[in-house]
């Protein structure tokens, strides 16, 4: 739990666990075999954006070694975020199909 959550009311900590839930879609579709990143993105956003009061300052899924974008989905794909609720930026990322760690 970020201490940025100690920025939120209580609605709105209630709101921000659409990052979680978008973070578990972006999971399961990749582990089902969708690859096609415009539309990952595009799911996130329609799952977050489903609450009042949230907006996206990007969504992006990029790769772990180069931070470019990537238009297809691998094993070395990580989806990183940022959100706003209410005034509180919230940010977060998570590898969809590496298990290496990101600081070696």
């Amino acid at each position: 739990m970020s201490s940025r959550n100690t920025y939120l009311s209580e609605e709105e900590r209630e709101k921000a666990l659409c990052l979680y839930k978008a973070i578990q879609h972006a999971q399961t579709r990749f582990e089902n075999g969708l690859t096609d990143a415009e539309l990952l993105v595009s799911e996130i956003r329609d799952i977050i954006l489903s609450n009042s009061g949230v907006s996206v300052d990007y969504i992006s899924i990029v790769d772990i070694d180069t931070l470019s974008n990537k238009p297809v989905l691998d094993a070395d794909s990580v989806l990183a975020l940022a959100v706003k609720v209410g005034q509180t930026r919230l940010i977060d990322n998570c590898f969809l199909g590496s298990t290496r760690e990101i600081f070696n």
